[in-house]
């Protein structure tokens, strides 16, 4: 009997050691943060050409290859995405800055190259993905289709 009960105590051990996540990321770095945790600092902290087009590519990688166990963008990046597209000069700094792969993957996404056409269908995806947001997203996309 001891046997058994070691036997499943162990057991419940190992399956109960793997690290799904809901969500994915994008990565662990070295630091032990997410890729998104990174840039999103970096970001922040000294927003520099270099790091807007890591940013961008970055959203673009989590949008178009989404991990976790649900296999969809993790809540809030699309909107996070979006409001970041709405900024001109942010897409300007981009498209200064950024290399052909960058460019590329920016302009070849499933929301299309447009940034304010892009940024619409990413509001109207968080909402659709967390209904829950669209207390707070349906007021911007509403006065965004109204211009």
């Amino acid at each position: 009997m001891k046997k058994i009960i070691l036997s499943l105590f162990i057991l419940m051990c190992a399956t109960s050691c793997g690290t799904s996540s809901l969500y994915y990321w994008g990565g662990a770095t070295m630091q032990g943060v997410s890729a998104y945790e990174s840039l999103s600092y970096q970001r922040t902290d000294k927003e520099n050409p270099k790091v807007i087009c890591k940013v961008i590519e970055m959203y673009e990688n989590l949008l178009a290859y989404p991990g976790g166990l649900r296999q969809v963008p993790p809540p809030g990046i699309c909107a996070e995405y979006a409001y970041m597209l709405l900024q001109p000069e942010i897409i300007d700094l981009f498209y200064k800055n950024a290399t052909k792969t960058q460019i590329d993957s920016f302009e070849h996404s499933s929301y299309g190259s447009d940034p304010s056409a892009k940024a619409i269908k990413l509001l109207e995806k968080e909402i659709e993905l967390y209904p829950e947001s669209s207390q707070f997203v349906s007021p911007l996309l509403k006065r965004l289709n109204d211009k």
